[in-house]
């Protein structure tokens, strides 16, 4: 999380509307690709964004391989859970939705732009958090069409995923037993109907991925067949490559020789998908991801982003420029991240704050907002959007998500000290500034926001104030310090004692 203690404004300034001169000039290096990334993101769909953005300056991507991501993880699913429901309600609803899963599995052969799509038309069945909606759709599609290989797919697909949910996140060791016959439970009745969908429609590449999934847990056997089956029936997919990837890496039995096998092939074919060059560098990004040392970030994750356009390695290397208040560099990564994964929530707030303090509020108001949005439970994503309502005039707004903030302890003494700079007004300010105080006696900046409540040096209560400020305030904060100094000029002319 990136937190920053922000300097309060002096009374005579906190209740007007903030003004400001536009964000701040870039690297001429870098003007370029800031005035493309402005104009792209103005694009709400945001496979059309993404293939608008300009590129990772200083990239050596494969030919392809950014627009390849683009379309790959952009599109919207053919349906909603919602959707798919209604349309079973209806006369052949059935045989409408197969006839969608089929034109689209027909698509992943014969048009570039469709490539993989078909996992992303089973994605609304793959949220934990809707396991038991998800279930209900898919086995009502599968008792209208039991014989449909996008049913049984479906249906596959969430008990693979109830499997998963039932094990857990724990080393295998850490595990309970119990957890482990749950989950085998669901995987066995998974295989019954993924086998099905593959003896009726051997292309189902959802149906032979989601099986290498459970041999990668419970059954080599089953993985190295259904992998046989993914390859034989498109050599070049993503997914399934990704997944050869997945069982390759040590913690699943493999090894980093195993995962520069994966890359191999993955290099071999990215002529045929350009979207493939992602995994040639997993091996190398392994041991790094294991540990998550930030301080390695840009000295060996950098390197590789700009050989491939991996959202994961971007991410990660927006987020250490960030950590170093590098916010131009930081302003780069994290964009060409969200270009990619829109969803990303964290980088979203991360963006946010670094386009603001490069000066555009309004610019980062959109990323706020989704952070927010895929976020609602972060106060510091409450936080984050009220800061930039506050810095765009919309101090109304902003006071709710403060008091959001202000639940989290870790947040709650800053967010208190804006919740304080958007009061209504004069009153409210110096009673909230009055209860900052008394819960925070020992924090410098709530004195300092209790002296521009007060108003003055000679106001009722001030020389408390003052000699409570003297004893708390930022030492290495210049506004702090030259206030410090008018204070004691002030004490001194006027013989009051610190």
């Amino acid at each position: 999380m990136i937190a920053r203690l922000l300097l309060v404004a002096p009374l005579a300034c906190a209740f007007a509307a903030p003004a400001f001169a536009g964000m701040k000039a870039p690297p001429p290096e870098l003007a370029a690709f800031v005035a493309a990334v402005k104009k792209a993101d103005a694009i709400d769909d945001p496979l059309q964004r993404c293939l608008a953005y300009p590129d990772l300056p200083g990239n050596t991507w494969a030919p392809g391989a950014a627009k390849a991501r683009c379309v790959m993880f952009n599109q919207r699913p053919l349906f909603t859970l919602g959707e798919i429901e209604g349309i079973l309600q209806g006369p052949g609803g059935a045989k409408t939705i197969d006839a969608k899963f089929r034109a689209l599995l027909d698509a992943h052969f014969t048009d570039p732009n469709a490539r993989d799509q078909t996992f992303t038309a089973y994605l609304p069945f793959a949220d934990r958090g809707k396991l038991v909606w998800s279930e209900g759709v898919a086995r009502k599609w599968l008792a209208a069409s039991p014989d449909s290989p996008y049913a049984n797919t479906a249906v596959g697909r969430v008990l693979v995923n109830k499997g998963w949910a039932a094990r857990g996140g724990k080393w295998i060791q850490d595990t309970p037993r119990e957890n482990l016959i749950a989950m085998s439970g669901y995987f066995e009745e998974a295989q019954a109907h993924l086998d099905k969908a593959l003896e009726i429609e051997p292309r189902l590449l959802p149906a032979c991925e989601a099986l290498m999934q459970m041999g990668r847990q419970a059954d080599d056997q089953v993985q190295v067949k259904a992998t046989a089956t993914c390859l034989a029936a498109d050599p070049n997919s993503y997914n399934v490559v990704e997944e050869m990837m997945n069982n390759a890496e040590p913690r699943w039995g493999g090894s980093l020789r195993e995962m520069r096998e994966v890359a191999r092939y993955a290099s071999d074919h990215v002529k045929e998908n350009p979207a493939l060059a992602v995994m040639t560098t997993s091996h190398e990004s392994y041991e790094f991801e294991l540990e998550a040392d930030e301080a390695r970030a840009i000295p060996e994750i950098e390197p590789l982003a700009l050989r491939v356009p991996n959202a994961g390695y971007l991410r990660t290397v927006g987020g250490a420029y960030l950590h170093k208040d590098d916010f131009w560099k930081a302003f780069v990564y994290l964009s060409e991240a969200l270009r990619f994964m829109p969803d990303y929530g964290q980088e979203s707030r991360w963006r946010a704050y670094v386009i603001s303090e490069l000066g555009d509020p309004q610019w980062a108001r959109a990323d706020a907002q989704r952070a927010l949005k895929l976020e609602p439970e972060d106060p510091s994503a409450s936080r984050m959007l009220a800061d930039i309502l506050r810095d765009t005039g919309h101090s109304a707004e902003a006071r709710p998500l403060y008091e959001v903030a202000m639940r989290e302890p870790k947040l709650r003494q800053n967010a208190y000290i804006e919740f304080c700079r958007v009061a209504v007004d004069r009153r409210g300010f110096l009673a909230c500034t009055d209860a900052l105080t008394t819960e925070f006696p020992d924090f410098g900046p709530g004195w300092y926001q209790r002296l521009s409540a007060l108003g003055g040096y000679d106001a009722p209560g001030a020389e408390n104030a003052m000699r409570r400020f003297l004893a708390t305030y930022m030492r290495d904060w210049p506004l702090h310090v030259k206030r410090a100094q008018e204070i004691r000029a002030y004490m001194a002319r006027h013989d009051i004692k610190e």
